[in-house]
């Protein structure tokens, strides 16, 4: 019986570990089906994000496109402001070059020198009372070609001063300034 012994034990031994490797067994089967569900779901993950990458690079490139067409443009709309502006300025020159050669403009330069000279022999008549300012002609800037202006006389500069020194040889030694009261 020994033998016999043996062999149950032996086989009950067998029995148990077989019932353990199947379980063994039945759980690794369900870890692959787990792992396998897993990379199924990580496969559609890669796919969905590959997807992306694809249509957001496609977006990039589609954007830097649209930056150079913009640059384009700008650069298009720059040059045509630059004409603009030096028509703008040509026409402005030639408007007041034509002006400056109207009877308009003569007829204002003679009543604003007529207001000044009219101010200076005001100031004249009190300051030389014995002098008859009266007797000078108002030369006119339609009677005189003396008066005739040109764009390069508009920025002259008067660096006169109206103050007379004390002493001074040229005045005869008066301090008088060159303002009316």
């Amino acid at each position: 019986m020994s033998k016999f012994y043996t062999a149950t034990c032996q086989a009950k031994e067998l029995a148990s570990e077989a019932k353990t490797a199947k379980e063994k067994a039945k759980e690794m089967s369900n870890e692959v089906l787990l792992k396998k569900g897993e990379v199924l779901r990580l496969t559609e993950d890669f796919n969905r994000l590959q997807g992306s990458e694809t249509r957001l690079k496609n977006e990039v490139e589609e954007l830097k496109s649209d930056n150079i067409e913009k640059d384009t443009r700008i650069v298009y709309l720059e040059g045509q402001i630059s004409g603009l502006v030096s028509s703008l300025e040509k026409a402005r020159e030639e408007a007041i070059a034509s002006f400056k050669k109207s009877d308009e403009y003569k007829g204002r330069l003679d009543s604003h020198y007529a207001a000044g000279y009219e101010d200076f022999r005001a100031d004249a008549k009190e300051t030389f009372p014995d002098l008859d300012f009266d007797s000078f002609k108002l030369p006119l800037a339609t009677e005189s070609s003396v008066l005739q202006t040109s764009s390069e006389d508009v920025n002259v500069m008067d660096d006169a001063s109206n103050e007379v020194t004390q002493g001074d040889p040229k005045t005869g030694g008066s301090a008088h300034g060159g303002s009316s009261k």
